[in-house]
């Protein structure tokens, strides 16, 4: 039984209402990623439930007529929080990336959102995010109560029927792809170019950024993957200098190729340096264009041109 899957970018907050409760519930076995929830949500309330604690709650529930395997049933004791409390229930261990409000704003009307299983047509039993006192899940205990060792085909029938039978947004799946967003860390992006100048990095581990703007914060990523170590001590000698700029007047270009000669004077540059230049396109005219003498004086070659570019400088 297909169920139809949301995809949202959640980075893309619009608004911070919803009707979920600002509760996390974590089952046993959920305490090594406590803390990111707690610093990324700290206006949240964190429940961290023992078994003991989970099995008295559980014959006072909903769920006192079923015979729970604490350890396999994940969706009946998550279902029995969600309806007695609310909230985000995480039933295995995992690390919080970004703000449940950045997610929840996303979904201001929905009253259960549950994750699909990567590659399967099954539901990701981790995190349930619920209202309180949802009615319908009366009918599910039932439905667990009738089919035994089967709650994983269970809970998901029930959230298509319930998805049938409910406003649009109410009852959502979220694509696997919403739950990699809040649970993993993003993936490390930086410019293409860069690639080719991991064969000739520099002596120095030090870099310094003059006016970042946009291509220092594309570069940014690279320099930290690889280890670099931003300065401003003058003592320092620096590997990759960048000088970046966000804007550049071809009408009027001195001005600004003036400041980057100034900036690269002030540096102390390792003999193997690399140096990486904003607004440098080919044609001779860019913010690099009264720097070229010197760096050519200090056997630099240029490693590529293309909206900026990359000089190396060689040991004489």
């Amino acid at each position: 039984m297909n169920v139809k899957l949301t995809e949202l970018n959640i980075t893309d907050i619009t608004t911070t209402n919803h009707s979920i409760p600002e509760i996390i519930h974590f089952l046993p076995g959920c305490e090594s990623w406590i803390e990111s929830w707690k610093e990324l949500n700290p206006e949240f309330v964190i429940i961290s439930w023992d078994s003991t604690s989970l099995q008295k709650i559980m014959k006072n529930s909903i769920a006192n007529n079923i015979q729970i395997d604490y350890a396999k049933d994940d969706f009946i004791v998550s279902s029995v929080l969600c309806y007695h409390y609310g909230g985000i229930v995480i039933s295995k261990p995992e690390k919080c990336y970004v703000s449940l409000r950045n997610l929840l704003g996303c979904l201001p009307n929905t009253l259960l959102a549950v994750f699909a299983l990567g590659g399967s047509s099954l539901l990701d039993n981790s995190i349930i995010i619920s209202s309180a006192k949802i009615s319908a899940f009366n009918s599910l205990m039932e439905y667990f109560l009738k089919a035994q060792n089967k709650s994983s085909a269970v809970f998901r029938d029930f959230v298509k029927s319930s998805m049938d039978a409910s406003n649009d947004g109410a009852i959502v799946c979220l694509h696997s792809n919403v739950k990699d967003q809040l649970t993993k860390a993003p993936k490390i992006q930086y410019n293409k170019n860069l690639a080719s100048l991991e064969s000739m990095l520099p002596s120095s581990d030090f870099f310094k950024i003059i006016n970042p703007s946009t291509l220092s914060g594309e570069i940014m990523p690279w320099l930290t993957q690889l280890g670099k170590k931003e300065t401003d001590l003058s003592t320092e000698k620096i590997g990759i200098l960048v000088i970046d700029n966000e804007t550049f007047n071809k009408e009027a270009p001195v001005p600004e190729a003036i400041g980057a000669v100034m900036a690269f004077q002030d540096v102390v540059l390792c003999d193997d340096a690399i140096v990486i230049v904003a607004q440098s396109p080919p044609g001779g005219i860019g913010v690099d264009m009264m720097l070229i003498p010197q760096l050519t004086m200090m056997n630099g070659k240029e490693i590529y041109r293309t909206d900026h570019v990359a000089w190396k400088l060689t040991k004489s």
